[in-house]
């Protein structure tokens, strides 16, 4: 039998795979590498060309750069140098902070290495993707992440900061820094907890307003500015991504428990609608998982999850997890770990964005911890036979 009959034999079988077997994904590494050593990144559309573009933090290894996509998933550095190597940016989020219609950029700056503090700041879009620093210098603590949302109810977008804690030990107080409307930014004075390493906000009880989940600990938003701590807690887990999971319409959590506390596998816990969250028993992987995605990887309608690992000194590979609803015809909101073997590294951080246009989810994944690892790009190719010998 000649190759050409081969490939022929190939297709039909591909067109008569069960719905199961036609769920299996393979993602194909791009080739490319966008710098190296990332830290925090963001996916958005920054010049307005209907593409996905990358906003990568480079934290005390170099300025922030900026990625513009060609369309086709190809990406050439803007030759933008965001801040300086002075600064560390640990964490970055995009939103339009100032009401012109541009994604802008919020810089959270950690201050280790720097005895004088590191202030967060902001970075107004002109449109064209082009950053000019708006000159705010925000607060002087050691901030780990930030999170953006309407956390006031006025229909602007506030920003809630996880500091930690000074170069002598002391704990930081998490803040809460609230927008005029034009991207100017005034300091609440209200303190939600302290000493976080991550922030996450997601409506939680089904009341309309953003709650915030610092590290393992919920505070309930009562408006006004006004928080209650919840009695809910999902254990030591250092990292949360909410999404509805199982399908009935509340977001459930997902609990990364890796980190610096070493291998231990990651849960899954469902909402009651209420706010309150059960152990849905699940243990997912045993690596040091470390930042997450959420979405529909496979196409068929409901959550998947990619689990990004490997901390400082780890190099573990990241981890598919397939939600067996849909085209798996099993539990919604029960998960099993694909087959798409993706290499090792030292991860940092994971988005995700549809960067070829093809329909499918991609990966951008930030490698490094100064092991002078690159950003990688991986293409979705589900439902494209003959890619990657498939």
């Amino acid at each position: 039998m000649n190759c050409y009959s081969k490939c022929i034999i190939s297709l039909i079988i591909a067109l008569t795979l069960s719905d199961e077997c036609f769920a299996q994904l393979v993602f194909v590494d791009s080739k490319q590498s966008l710098g190296k050593d990332g830290y925090g990144c963001a996916v958005g559309d920054l010049n307005n060309d209907g593409y996905p573009d990358i906003y990568i933090a480079n934290a005390d290894l170099g300025p922030d750069q900026v990625w513009f996509n060609n369309g086709k998933g190809v990406f050439t550095n803007s030759g933008q140098n965001i801040g300086n190597a002075v600064k560390r940016d640990r964490s970055i989020a995009l939103a339009d902070l100032n009401g012109d219609g541009f994604l802008d950029v919020f810089i959270a700056n950690d201050q280790i290495g720097n005895p004088t503090g590191c202030p967060n700041e902001v970075w107004f879009n002109d449109g064209t993707g082009k950053f000019r620093d708006s000159g705010q210098r925000l607060g002087n603590l050691a901030s780990s992440e930030v999170a953006l949302g309407d956390i006031d109810g006025d229909g602007d977008i506030d920003a809630v900061i996880a500091n930690l804690h000074d170069l002598a030990g002391n704990n930081q107080p998490n803040e809460i820094w609230l927008n005029d409307g034009k991207g100017n930014f005034t300091n609440s004075g209200v303190h939600v907890g302290e000493r976080s390493y991550s922030v996450t906000l997601a409506d939680v009880n089904n009341d309309g307003k953003l709650d915030i989940i610092f590290d393992h600990t919920i505070w309930i938003n009562n408006g006004n500015l006004s928080f209650t701590k919840s009695t809910q807690t999902f254990g030591t887990g250092r990292r949360f991504y909410f999404g509805d999971f199982n399908g009935d319409g509340y977001v459930d959590a997902l609990v990364l428990k890796g980190g610096p506390m070493g291998d231990t596998p990651n849960e899954i816990w469902f909402n009651d609608g209420k706010g309150n969250f059960i152990d849905s028993g699940q243990r997912l992987g045993n690596s040091c998982g470390y930042t997450a995605a959420i979405g529909d990887f496979d196409g068929d309608g409901d959550l998947d999850i990619y689990v990004a690992n490997g901390f400082v000194n780890k190099i573990e590979p990241g981890i598919l997890w397939i939600n067996q609803g849909g085209k798996q015809k099993g539990t919604l909101g029960i998960f099993k770990e694909s087959d798409v073997a993706f290499p090792p590294a030292h991860s940092w951080e994971v988005r995700t964005g549809d960067f070829d246009k093809d329909g499918n989810l991609d990966l951008l994944i930030t490698n490094g911890w100064g092991k002078h690892e690159y950003n990688k790009i991986y293409f979705n190719a589900k439902d494209k036979p003959g890619i990657n010998g498939k």
